[in-house]
């Protein structure tokens, strides 16, 4: 898991999953903490949507600044591979692997 912080308001984020194409991979990411209630693009939980081949993007718009955590999956349970994790925003934030 990763978690990012966002120290301003109303951001862009995306997000981008890049897996090996065996693996059919997605990711949820949960709002831990906001700096703002009731901000435009609030939200306590979002997902990738279907699990894809290798590769899955979410992009977010007007998030407020806040403490977020990204769960990357994998569809099949107990599966387990490398991958690569991308997150671009409109503003500075700071990522920060869980264990």
């Amino acid at each position: 898991m990763v978690k990012f912080v966002l120290k301003m308001n109303l951001f862009l984020v995306k997000i981008e999953l890049l897996a090996p194409k065996q693996f059919q991979v997605g990711f949820e990411i949960i709002c831990t903490e906001t700096k703002v209630s009731n901000a435009p693009g609030e939200f306590h939980k979002a997902d990738s949507g279907s699990y894809r081949s290798g590769f899955c993007v979410l992009t977010l718009d007007n998030i407020p600044g806040g403490t977020y955590t990204i769960r990357p999956a994998t569809f099949d349970q107990n599966r387990e591979s490398n991958f690569f994790l991308n997150v671009a925003s409109s503003h500075q934030c700071t990522l920060t692997e869980l264990k």
